[in-house]
């Protein structure tokens, strides 16, 4: 967010235009400029990368207590390393040493809501969403995980709803190159008994 309040003014459109919730990242150099660079139409927001080298954000999560979805949410870039996967900042270039399961636990802990996962070894691939790290996240935390990463087909979708546990899923290129529709997207999942809103 280089600019708070033309991002407060891309959130209050975004919400005016859809029904969908709406998580907004934040890459502000301190965790307690997150709220002022997001409006009251944001369901959640989601740390900036300077959160992840500091000590427990809790001044951030009980400013995002405000927001309409309850504010809380956390966004997690990771990359396998060898049995376990490692957190990356920056848009997944700069690694940091964290483990991001335990990350994740700790995001828990402090009032996180949501974690929007993101497998840094699938994203941009088609191939995909890296189930083993989806299930590992579901299967480990109370908290609903949203799978990032890899969507190339609307099985795939299914696939990380299904076998990898996922909560909820994200996609990009299979809307951005109009290979479907949302309608499409929903109508294929609710067909084969999915919950879509």
């Amino acid at each position: 967010m280089a600019n708070p309040h033309r991002v407060a003014r891309w959130c209050a459109m975004a919400t005016a235009t859809r029904s969908s919730p709406l998580m907004a990242g934040c890459s502000t150099a301190m965790p307690t400029d997150a709220l002022t660079a997001t409006s009251p139409d944001c369901m959640s927001i989601s740390p900036p990368s300077c959160a992840k080298r500091r000590p427990a954000p809790e001044d951030l999560w009980e400013k995002a207590d405000g927001l309409a979805g309850g504010g809380r949410g956390e966004e997690l870039a990771a990359l396998r390393k060898w049995i376990s996967w490692e957190v990356f900042i920056h848009g997944g270039r700069t690694p940091t040493g964290i483990d991001a399961l335990q990350w994740a636990r700790k995001a828990e802990e402090w009032g996180a809501g949501e974690i929007l996962l993101t497998s840094m070894d699938r994203d941009g691939t088609k191939a995909g969403y890296d189930l083993p790290l989806t299930r590992t996240f579901s299967d480990s935390l109370s908290i609903p995980i949203i799978a990032s990463g890899g969507a190339g087909t609307m099985e795939h979708l299914l696939e990380g709803l299904t076998r990898g546990r996922a909560d909820a899923v994200l996609a990009a290129s299979i809307f951005h190159f109009r290979q479907h529709t949302v309608g499409e997207v929903k109508s294929y999942l609710r067909a084969r008994g999915v919950a879509v809103r």
